[in-house]
């Protein structure tokens, strides 16, 4: 919950507000920045004296008007007559589309009682049923609810999901009978609508990235000891790297499930790769994956059924669009992945997109828009490889321009000392940038360590076998 308490502190600056607002009540107010948002989109409404009055309570129909106003198309003027004391009232039209849409049902005696006030835990269920369609809800956590909120309560599927995205406060108390206000109305919709944007200028989590402790590089730390070659290794084992799942991996939803949940629970954002194409490596040192076409389809769905509804950032088939021999087959499988990765709600797309010395950014270009880049959040360049952050940003710029200005991320593991023009284990290259998602490049969605440094690229420079730990290098790495 601490990522996504500072998340949300970040977020509430991230969106767009007004330079110029009405409400004269709002200083020092928490719930500021929300109202303003939620105002400039015309979803919230102040009185005439420019007043909100966030402290004041908020009933049943202003509630609805305020939720069926953030679904943009569903009000139609013309609606009335759905309940008992729901006739041609202005809220009637909100009512009434709510009830057309199964958000709302009522009371057994045919009423809808728009007038009466709206405590916490029937708003916080009120707005999830109105949001249905974009969050899976989550079952409860003994250990995670508030103190004043049994697990077996009506309402504690939505208390949690709420709890999980962020939308609620991290505090000992939810006080659910408690009158909800117009205030942290506006501030638990605006949080779920920061948790449910796609788009990477706007960030649905604030990422902290995960080190993992029981990587090859802590665990040979603490097979060499006491040692300066283990002191010099800290520089990579501190650092937070992807995780890479391919072939290798055995029930693949179970094992993205238990990833997920590690990270998680650290309060870390999951950054992963996928590995599996039909002819990955065009049969070259990282040769494998799925049988067919049919596998990799089912592998996928699995993977993204491993994730579920939980953030995460996922790098896409890193050479296949890059590589003559493999793009022409792998451009509609990736095409389709990204589709079921992205009916996935948490999850941020990225293609791989080669690096500036491999295809020129027109043919790159052509390449991820047959590969449905429209769709993912933007593309990943330099991944296992060894060029500049400068030469990856002025490529990754020059093919954002053609494709939409789409996002990108920079794999800066070993491209300290720049490329040789060698792919595959070439020696003198270092360490480059800590991985960070504060870039100061607008594009540029993050630095990361895509592939953990220290890995070979395949038998050949004197490595081993592709993916395996090779703790020379990664000291050479450190090193240089």
């Amino acid at each position: 919950m601490k990522l996504l308490t500072l998340f949300l502190i970040l977020a509430l600056f991230c969106f767009d507000v007004p330079s110029v607002f009405a409400f004269t009540d709002l200083t020092l107010v928490d719930d500021e920045e929300a109202i303003e948002y939620l105002y400039d989109e015309g979803i919230v409404e102040g009185y005439d004296d420019e007043t909100y009055r966030p402290s004041h309570s908020i009933n049943r129909a202003e509630l609805l008007k305020i939720l069926v106003e953030s679904r943009e198309g569903h009000v139609s003027s013309d609606e009335k007559n759905c309940f008992t004391d729901v006739t041609d009232e202005w809220y009637a039209k909100y009512v009434c589309v709510a009830k057309d849409e199964g958000w709302i049902e009522g009371y057994g005696d045919g009423n809808f009682r728009p007038g009466d006030f709206i405590n916490r835990a029937e708003a916080l269920a009120m707005v999830f049923k109105v949001y249905a369609e974009e969050v899976e809800l989550l079952d409860a956590d003994e250990e995670t609810l508030y103190v004043d909120v049994p697990t077996d309560v009506w309402y504690s599927t939505y208390l949690y999901t709420a709890m999980f995205l962020g939308v609620l406060d991290e505090e000992s108390y939810f006080y659910p009978s408690n009158e909800i206000t117009r205030g942290d109305t506006a501030t638990i919709l605006y949080r779920l609508l920061v948790s449910l944007s796609s788009d990477p200028s706007e960030p649905s989590v604030e990422a902290s990235l995960y080190v993992d402790p029981s990587s090859n590089a802590y665990d040979q730390i603490e097979e060499w000891g006491d040692t300066e070659e283990a002191q010099d290794l800290l520089q990579i084992a501190e650092q937070p790297t992807a995780k890479w799942f391919g072939d290798w991996t055995e029930d693949i939803e179970s094992a993205v499930d238990d990833y997920v949940d590690t990270v998680t629970e650290a309060g870390d954002l999951p950054v992963m790769v996928i590995y599996n194409i039909p002819g990955r490596d065009c049969g070259s040192y990282s040769a494998g994956g799925s049988s067919d076409e049919a596998a990799y389809v089912e592998w996928v769905q699995a993977f993204a059924d491993g994730v579920g509804s939980r953030e995460a950032w996922v790098i896409v088939e890193p050479d296949a669009l890059a590589l003559d021999c493999l793009y022409e087959s792998s451009t509609e499988l990736i095409a389709e992945a990204v589709t079921i990765l992205k009916s996935q709600s948490g999850i941020s797309v990225y293609l791989d997109a080669g690096h500036p010395n491999w295809n020129s950014a027109s043919t790159m270009a052509d390449r991820l828009t047959d590969a449905n880049v429209e769709e993912a959040d933007g593309f990943a360049l330099n991944v296992s490889n060894f060029y500049t952050t400068e030469e990856n940003i002025e490529y990754g710029e020059e093919l954002s321009a053609l494709i939409g200005e789409k996002h990108f991320i920079v794999d800066t593991s070993r491209n300290g000392n720049g490329s040789n023009e060698e792919w595959c284990n070439p020696s003198g290259r270092s360490l480059g940038q800590a991985p960070t998602v504060e870039t100061g490049e607008e594009l540029v969605d993050a630095y990361l360590w895509v592939k953990p440094p220290g890995e070979s690229d395949g038998t050949c420079n004197g490595g081993p076998s592709a993916g395996s730990w090779w703790p020379e290098y990664a000291l050479d790495l450190v090193r240089n």
